[in-house]
């Protein structure tokens, strides 16, 4: 069981990175391994706007800064966590940053057979929005959302019991496979999106285009459900277990 986070801050007294590391500290105590980045301790570049992600499916930035790296552990990891403060009612820009630059896995749903949390941390609002934008990036890349947490700086809480409860949700949902449970959202995006990619006029073109090209490769373009890509994953993961 892999568990990779990202908090997006660099302040040197973030409360999110904050969380982010008793939560690591927590899940190791359930022989749970998890990777913590940051953007105080990684250089993630902004995107320039080049396309060549959606076009190629790499990023030449990948090479100059922290993101090839990440971007490995995340695909490799079974659940992830995305802990941001709130800015303005919004992500914060470092967050939104790193966002951009795994932007492309919305076209391919490259975190399929992946769980996610979403920790947000404010000291009065803007929670339900940053909230609702993270959960819904992640669900776009395929990602089953099982958890979103909400932490207000200002009222008197104890942040150790919210991380005892965010732990006790993926133990849960590690032993309850959720990663490979879809949900009507997760079958609606799978729908719309194999509109857009498999038919017989983007077919022709499944050798110039990364993301057509894509899901042929990955044998989603067969699938008739998103239940059928998970099932897909989960069986290519105990292969991949085997060969191990």
């Amino acid at each position: 069981m892999k568990v990779v986070g990202y908090a997006g801050s660099r302040s040197a007294f973030s409360k999110s990175i904050c969380l982010g590391e008793k939560l690591k500290t927590m899940l190791r105590e359930k022989n749970i391994e998890m990777e913590l980045y940051t953007a105080r301790n990684n250089v993630v570049e902004e995107c320039r706007g080049c396309g060549k992600c959606f076009d190629e499916g790499l990023c030449p930035q990948d090479q100059e800064d922290s993101m090839e790296y990440i971007r490995k552990k995340i695909l490799e990891a079974d659940l992830i966590v995305l802990l941001s403060p709130v800015y303005l009612n919004n992500v914060s820009g470092a967050m939104k940053t790193f966002l951009d630059r795994i932007g492309s896995w919305v076209h391919t749903l490259a975190l399929s057979g992946k769980m996610g949390i979403v920790v947000t941390v404010t000291d009065q609002s803007g929670q339900e929005f940053v909230s609702y934008y993270l959960q819904k990036l992640l669900l776009q890349m395929g990602c089953n959302v099982v958890g979103e947490y909400k932490v207000v700086a200002l009222e008197e809480l104890d942040q150790e019991e919210v991380i005892e409860r965010i732990v006790s949700n993926i133990v849960k949902a590690f032993f309850d496979q959720e990663q490979y449970i879809s949900t009507a959202d997760l079958e609606n995006t799978f729908q719309y999106l194999k509109a857009r990619f498999v038919n017989a006029d983007m077919e022709q073109y499944k050798d110039e285009s990364y993301e057509i090209k894509y899901w042929y490769d990955s044998g989603m373009a067969e699938c008739e459900t998103f239940q059928e890509v998970l099932n897909l994953r989960k069986l290519q993961c105990r292969s991949d277990v085997h060969e191990v």
